[in-house]
């Protein structure tokens, strides 16, 4: 019976190994599960930010975007081309330097701020990627790296995407996620849908999140400045309109009071965003309450 019983535990665990491997192969299952990354081993090299060997960050000055450039051999991929042109050069230099073929090019959504240099960094064979024409959990390949879409809506209405770095379980978040300010919660009917965003990003514990603006940060801290603000604001919100506050008053909540890690918002617009923030789900949820 003992015996049985062995052979029968040993061909679940067989079959249960095989299965994971299979989804991960094909791109259907995480490749990692941790959540840390050593921000202390990123490198500067000409101008960019070496997250690894093959996997670089370009933060541009005026807005402080973020751009991504993924290398697989000579096969070059750019997430977001970012708005300023001194700092778009640099990408440039670097990919004639390495002599790189831009083969693909992949904007998270279409605000000028991120895809201002599409024609100074493609060329007449690249292809082009966005929301358009491109299918959730759709995996591109450069070379021997894969690069898998995720929609993410929320920020431009629900015309969003992400890109997961599978190789590396890290996500190049478009500015769903940003470091150096508030979520923007531009409209009432939004904010559950950027919350439940939010909730699916940071389920998904990858190693490392490239925010759409600001600085790289490890993600605990990048969950404190955009999901956690999110609920400790509705939280505020919800019992001031349980109190029968006006929004007029609820607007001046203070960012202080929602943020854990408020002097970390460095954009000059974070306080505007905030109040806005305040007013949208003010909205949000006296629109729900008035459902049920």
């Amino acid at each position: 019976m003992f015996k049985k019983n062995s052979r029968l535990i040993l061909l679940v665990l067989t079959f249960c190994i095989f299965i994971t491997l299979f989804l991960t192969l094909t791109g259907n299952y995480p490749l990692a599960v941790s959540s840390s990354f050593d921000l202390n081993s990123i490198k500067t090299q000409d101008g960019l930010l070496q997250i690894n060997e093959n996997v670089f960050v370009n933060n541009e000055s005026k807005y402080n975007v973020n751009m991504t450039l993924i290398v697989s051999g000579k096969q070059a991929a750019i997430i977001d081309t970012g708005y300023g042109k001194e700092e778009v050069q640099r990408v440039k230099n670097y990919i004639e330097k390495n002599s790189l073929e831009v083969e693909l090019i992949v904007i998270t959504h279409n605000h000028f701020d991120h895809k201002a240099n599409i024609e100074l960094l493609k060329s007449d064979n690249t292809k082009v990627y966005d929301y358009a024409n491109t299918e959730d959990g759709q995996v591109i390949k450069l070379g021997d790296k894969s690069l898998r879409i995720i929609d993410t809506p929320g920020h431009d209405g629900d015309r969003h995407i992400s890109v997961e770095l599978m190789d590396y379980n890290m996500l190049a978040a478009g500015d769903i996620v940003s470091s150096s300010e508030p979520p923007a919660i531009m409209s009432p009917d939004i904010f559950m849908t950027y919350k439940a965003t939010l909730e699916k990003i940071f389920n998904n514990k990858y190693t490392l999140i490239i925010p759409g603006h600001g600085p790289l940060v490890n993600t605990a801290s990048m969950k404190e400045r955009s999901l956690n603000y999110l609920n400790n604001t509705e939280k505020i919100v919800a019992a001031y309109l349980k109190k029968g506050t006006s929004s007029a008053e609820i607007t001046k909540v203070s960012l202080e009071q929602c943020a854990k890690e408020y002097k970390e918002y460095t954009a000059s617009h974070s306080q505007t965003l905030h109040r806005n923030n305040l007013l949208n789900i003010y909205l949000a949820l006296r629109s729900e309450q008035k459902t049920k």
